[in-house]
């Protein structure tokens, strides 16, 4: 193995990375929309749910989707600039 490959690992295994995840808030009212949506989905079409009430759900906290906007930057490494957020997905 290279050296620098080795240090790398020692480096992240070792615990000591004060990197953090930070997740973006979600936007306000996202939730309701899912909601009412899903709602008048089941009411409209019992057959596809196989009778399946809104109660049943539960709507999970979203993540940011990304998407990839300039391909050249990506195939550069340019991994994180070449991305942009487009839409919110609820589970």
């Amino acid at each position: 193995m290279k050296p620098k490959i080795i240090f790398c690992l020692a480096f992240v295994l070792s615990g000591y990375c004060r990197a953090a995840i930070i997740y973006p808030k979600a936007p306000d009212g996202g939730r309701e929309i899912v909601v009412t949506n899903v709602s008048s989905t089941l009411a409209f079409d019992t057959r596809l749910f196989d009778g399946l009430k809104m109660k049943d759900l539960t709507v999970a906290k979203p993540y940011r989707e990304y998407y990839v906007t300039n391909l050249a930057m990506l195939a550069s490494g340019h991994m994180l600039s070449a991305t942009a957020s487009r839409s919110w997905r609820y589970i």
